[in-house]
């Protein structure tokens, strides 16, 4: 995304350790090479849509708002920005407790799925992977990736524009 090699990234952290990235350090090292020229934007809020009477009664479930974040994140990738999760790298869902990898959102689509009788459209992201024990780059369906994955809180940054 940046045009770095990977070790390179590490000098944006505050102590420039060669070492995992928590989410509030992905954060500072994004707008730290933001101050540098290598982004042009960056979006680190995280939104959230009301769906429904259940969202009040048992929580914020990520999945619950699947559509508004699929939408965001499309508009998002329409405009040139990727997007940067923190997920569960054995895909056991945001409440194991256990986010421990980045990933990237490089593309979003919809594709209609044929069934019985019809066919049903699913969302999809392309998660682009570094880890060797999974593909470089997969397609994910939206509510896997929120439900098992656990990459709501995305951070969203375009590469600077020539």
């Amino acid at each position: 995304m940046l045009g770095i090699a990977v070790v390179d990234a590490y000098g944006f952290r505050r102590d420039r350790e060669v070492s995992a990235f928590s989410w509030s350090e992905m954060n500072a090292a994004l707008w730290r090479t933001q101050a540098h020229g290598l982004i042009d934007r960056l979006v680190d809020d995280v939104p959230r849509w009301m769906v429904s009477d259940a969202v009040r009664t048992y929580g914020d479930l990520a999945t619950q708002q699947s559509i508004g974040w699929f939408r965001y994140v499309t508009m998002a990738l329409d405009g040139g920005c990727y997007g940067i999760c923190s997920v569960d790298s054995e895909r056991r869902g945001p409440r194991a407790g256990t986010i421990d990898h980045w990933v990237m959102l490089v593309g979003a689509r919809r594709v209609e799925v044929p069934m019985e009788h019809g066919s049903r459209i699913d969302q999809e992201i392309l998660v682009s992977n570094s880890s060797a024990k999974f593909p470089p780059e997969e397609w994910v369906g939206v509510n896997d990736f929120l439900g098992d994955w656990g990459g709501f809180n995305v951070l969203l940054a375009r590469p600077r524009q020539a």
